[in-house]
């Protein structure tokens, strides 16, 4: 999980240097960020929960919402 790195585009960039051609490097992470497919869970105690957990892990100085930027992450180390 990317909330485990200080800097997750050296992690990226890292495992792209150490690979051989033809190798691969494979994250897995969640945007902890929960939604509706509709406007239903608008207002949750749900919702609150999962901004309530966004909020607290910035004041301990994580980023919940790494995932979205992982395209990015891979595109700027180099991988294809």
């Amino acid at each position: 999980m990317a909330i485990c790195f200080k800097d997750p585009a050296a992690v990226f960039q890292k495992a792209f240097h150490s690979l051989t051609p033809g190798g691969y490097f494979e994250m897995f992470d969640f945007t902890a960020r929960l939604r509706g497919v509709d406007d239903s869970f608008d207002g949750t105690v749900l919702q609150k929960y999962s901004n309530m957990m966004i909020e607290g892990a910035l004041n301990l100085g994580k980023k919940l919402r790494r995932a979205p930027k992982y395209k990015d992450y891979f595109e700027a180390a180099g991988f294809v």
